[in-house]
């Protein structure tokens, strides 16, 4: 099985036989990689957040206030 470590990229096949992902390498994330993973996992739960608890400006391009926060949640 291929490593990070190996000179040429892996081809993973996919149930079609064609090429998926390619230059893809298994092995463990660097820093670089794994820093990039927790900062996109950071934006994605306060994106969440903001679409739940937010009637506007989930992105908080505005300072947060009391006005839009929403006052009943509904769920399923």
């Amino acid at each position: 099985m291929p490593v990070a470590s190996d000179p040429k990229p892996a081809v993973i096949q996919d149930h079609g036989g064609k090429p998926f992902l390619p230059g893809f390498v298994p092995g463990p994330l660097g820093p670089t990689g794994l820093a990039a993973i927790d900062a996109y996992q950071r934006v994605e739960n306060d994106l969440s957040v903001g679409q739940i608890y937010l009637l506007d400006n989930p992105l908080l391009r505005e300072p947060l206030s009391l006005g839009p926060v929403k006052p009943h949640l509904l769920g399923h």
